[in-house]
């Protein structure tokens, strides 16, 4: 390593290490994440495949009221598409589910500096959301065919505890990593469900059913397996 390259790893390492965290009272911020998760299993034979495709991206806005206090909105757009099918000696078997999710809210974060450049965030969201489902099940055998499609909507309104690891490269920017949240959940759920049939070359008639619901849930999940990772722009 020559003298020029020693003195730029020299003045980079000693800018970051000087940045400060820009949690003070009267900045404002933008930023958000995004997920995407792909996955395919496929046997030789051909007889047996699953397919899934997530995306889910989040963007955020807010401004400091106090130092290291921070309210702001939120906003959420998720898609997820699951397919499988299997094959045997009997019957085929295909389903496919699909789903949309739009979410939005308010927020209230608090940031503890743990150095200059690291500090943690706890947010507290208060948020409601819409998902739309699209559920298709269908069965042929030596007996005939099977159809089952479901329609689902569900609307939710909650509450999130998501804790954040903030990494500040610059004054302007800083990385944010999630691993997971705390949820409590109060939803309604409205479900069409109609099933058509042949049995032996004869149609029959077919079915429908509506179903309305209500249901209250709380999870917890903390893992890497919920990790995502975004940055943050302040000014």
């Amino acid at each position: 390593m020559n003298i020029k390259s020693i003195a730029l790893v020299t003045m980079l390492a000693t800018v970051i290490a000087t940045v400060n965290a820009q949690e003070l009272k009267g900045k404002k911020y933008v930023g958000g994440n995004f997920s995407l998760g792909v996955n395919s299993e496929n046997e030789k034979d051909d007889k047996f495949s699953n397919d899934n495709f997530n995306f889910e991206m989040n963007v955020l806005g807010g401004n400091f009221f106090t130092n290291k206090m921070a309210l702001g909105i939120f906003l959420k757009t998720a898609f997820s598409n699951y397919t499988n099918s299997s094959k045997t000696s009997f019957s085929d078997i295909d389903d496919k589910n699909i789903s949309n999710q739009y979410a939005g809210g308010v927020e209230l974060t608090k940031f503890i500096t743990i150095k200059n450049k690291f500090s943690f965030a706890f947010k507290n969201q208060l948020g409601f959301s819409i998902m739309n489902g699209d559920y298709n099940y269908t069965s042929d055998n030596i007996n005939g065919n099977f159809n089952s499609i479901t329609k689902s909507t569900t609307t939710t309104f909650g509450y999130n505890f998501i804790p954040e690891l903030h990494y500040f490269v610059s004054e302007k920017f800083s990385f944010s990593a999630q691993m997971g949240s705390a949820a409590i959940r109060y939803g309604n759920i409205k479900e069409e469900e109609v099933e058509k049939q042949t049995l032996f070359g004869v149609i029959l008639d077919p079915q429908s059913v509506t179903t309305k619901s209500t249901e209250f849930s709380g999870d917890v999940r903390f893992s890497l397996r919920q990790f995502s990772l975004g940055l943050v722009y302040y000014f």
